[in-house]
């Protein structure tokens, strides 16, 4: 069942208008074999999906919610609540899932030790100051960003390929265990090191607006995105990373590039006015 706002169209295509906000789904508890429920996009306060015990799949994302009870649906996979003002998220009894996506809140906890089956969590923008993965080994796609973590085990989530832990107060990340990860965004926090030699799947790389004074990606050969502006780096080599295409170097202290040849660098490539490419094999 999708119950959205949507454009409606008169028999010429012009448009008619658009079907009201949905402010009450009340009478839904009477579609018991209901498994797919659509209500994004509405003006919905509260939702009681008790009686719809059967349900799979719950979008309920892009409303005013404040709270959000799913303990009797507990075959639930996929739980998309992103764009509400909860506080709180009790998903103990949805030992299914694999799909959270729970950004633009207000939780200042979450917690998914009994969520194992978990490969997608997106819990963005909230005010989590720590999160534990740590018995959600089947993660793939972690996205964490703009909260206030100060720190972020992952050692135990071999199956990473993404992982975007951006404007927090990160002082440290240890990426030596996630040998899948392709995707990596960390910038604006506060690290000083970051070690990508054991991730040679790496395609994206940022880590702007840090404090690293040096960067190792000659292992990342695959690398397509590399973003280190408004750090401290003194120099890069990039003459092994031959099919980087997006480059940002700016607002470092940098007066060599490395590269491979003078060809290397692309119209996308970007450095600071006193930086030059300098040949290195």
């Amino acid at each position: 069942v999708k119950l959205t706002k949507e454009s409606l169209s008169r028999n010429d295509g012009s448009p008619l208008g658009l079907v009201p906000e949905i402010n009450s789904i009340q009478g839904i508890e009477a579609f018991i074999n209901l498994k797919y429920l659509d209500c994004n996009s509405n003006s919905l306060t509260s939702l009681d999906i008790s009686k719809n015990t059967l349900l799979t799949t719950l979008e309920c994302l892009n409303n005013q919610l404040t709270s959000l009870d799913i303990s009797k649906n507990t075959l639930l996979t996929t739980l998309e609540c992103s764009n509400n003002q909860l506080t709180s998220l009790d998903i103990s009894k949805n030992t299914l899932l694999t799909t959270l996506e729970c950004f633009n809140n207000q939780l200042t906890n979450i917690d998914i030790s009994k969520n194992t089956a978990l490969e997608a969590l997106l819990c963005s923008r909230n005010q989590l100051t720590n999160i534990d993965i740590s018995k959600n080994t089947a993660l793939e796609a972690l996205f964490c960003s703009r909260n206030q973590l100060t720190n972020i085990d992952i050692s135990k989530n071999n199956d990473l390929t993404k992982l975007e832990c951006s404007s927090n107060q990160l002082t440290n990340i240890d990426i030596s265990k996630n040998n899948d990860l392709t995707e990596l965004s960390c910038f604006s926090n506060q690290l000083t090191n970051i070690d990508v030699s054991e991730n040679a799947l790496l395609t994206s790389l940022v880590f702007s607006s840090n404090r690293l004074t040096s960067i190792d990606v000659s292992k990342n050969t695959v690398l397509v995105e590399l973003k280190c502006s408004s750090n401290q780096l003194t120099n890069i080599d990039v003459s092994k990373n031959i099919v980087l295409n997006i480059f940002d170097c700016g607002k470092n202290k940098i007066t060599n590039i490395c590269v491979k040849d003078l060809n290397q660098p692309s119209k996308n490539w970007l450095k600071d006015a006193t930086a030059t490419y300098k040949i290195c094999n």
